[in-house]
C-alpha cells in the first residue's frame, strides 16, 4: 500500500517539483545574467568600448567557460565539505556531489551527514544545473535563428545573382546570335561577290568583258556599263550597276 501511494505521490509531486526548480533557476538565472552584464559594461567604460548594456535583452550574455566553471566548482565545494565532514577522500566526496546535483544517484555512496544539509545541497545543485542547461540552450535556440536568417539572406542574394546572370547570359547571347548572324551574312557576301585589282566587286557569276574592263557581262543579260562620276567627292554614295 505504501509503494503506491509513493508512485501516486511521485506522479504529481515530481512535475510540481520541476515546474518549481525551473522557475527558481530561472529567477536565478536572471540575476546572474544581470551581474555578468554589468560587469561586462563596467570593464567596457574602464576598456573605452562599446557598453555590455546595449545588447539583446532577450540573448543570454554568460560566456560558456563562466558557466563550466559553475558546474564545476559546485560539486568540488560540495566535495570539500563532505570529505570533511563525512571522512570521505576527495575523489569519493566530488564523485557524490557530481552524481547527486545531475541526478544520476547510484546510491552506492550513503552520505553520514544531516538529511537537511543534504537535501539543500541537492536542491541548491538541481537549480544550478537547470539554470546552466537554461543558458546554453537558449544561446543555442539564438544560434540556430541566427544562422537560418543568415541562410534566408544568403539565398535571397543567392537567387539575385541567378537572376542578374541569367538577364545578362540573355542579354549576350542576342548580341551574340546577332552578331554571328551578321558575320554570316558577311562571310556569305565575300563568297558570293569578288573584287578586282582597281577595288571594284565583280559577281562570281558574272563575266569580265576582255576588251572592256569596265564593263561587265552578266549571264542572261544585257552588258551594262559601270557608272563612274568625274569627281566622285560630290556624291554621299556611289552605287555600281
Amino acid at each position: 500500500m505504501g509503494r503506491i501511494l509513493l508512485i501516486v505521490y511521485g506522479l504529481f509531486g515530481m512535475p510540481l517539483t520541476l515546474v518549481t526548480l525551473a522557475d527558481l533557476a530561472r529567477f536565478l538565472g536572471n540575476f546572474v545574467l544581470t551581474m555578468v552584464q554589468k560587469f561586462k559594461s563596467v570593464m567596457g567604460r574602464r576598456k573605452g568600448r562599446k557598453s555590455a548594456a546595449n545588447a539583446d535583452p532577450q540573448m543570454p550574455t554568460v560566456p560558456i567557460g563562466f558557466i563550466l566553471l559553475l558546474l564545476l566548482a559546485y560539486p568540488f565545494l560540495g566535495g570539500i565539505i563532505f570529505s570533511m565532514y563525512a571522512g570521505w577522500p576527495l575523489v569519493d566526496a566530488f564523485y557524490f556531489s557530481l552524481v547527486t546535483i545531475f541526478t544520476i544517484g547510484f546510491g552506492d555512496l550513503p552520505p553520514p551527514i544531516h538529511p537537511a544539509f543534504l537535501i539543500c545541497f541537492i536542491v541548491g545543485g538541481v537549480i544550478l544545473v537547470t539554470m546552466c542547461v537554461e543558458f546554453v540552450g537558449a544561446q543555442a535556440i539564438h544560434q540556430i535563428h541566427f544562422m537560418g536568417r543568415q541562410a534566408q539572406r544568403a539565398k535571397d542574394v543567392a537567387n539575385r545573382l541567378a537572376k542578374i546572370a541569367q538577364h545578362i547570359n540573355n542579354s549576350v547571347g542576342l548580341n551574340l546570335s546577332s552578331g554571328l548572324a551578321q558575320m554570316g551574312a558577311f562571310a556569305r557576301f565575300g563568297i558570293l561577290m569578288k573584287v578586282d585589282a582597281d577595288g571594284k566587286r565583280i559577281d562570281n557569276n558574272a563575266n569580265v568583258h576582255p576588251g572592256r574592263p569596265g564593263l561587265v557581262a552578266l549571264s542572261g543579260a544585257q552588258t551594262v556599263s559601270a557608272f563612274a562620276p568625274d569627281d566622285a567627292d560630290d556624291f554621299n554614295f556611289v552605287d555600281l550597276l
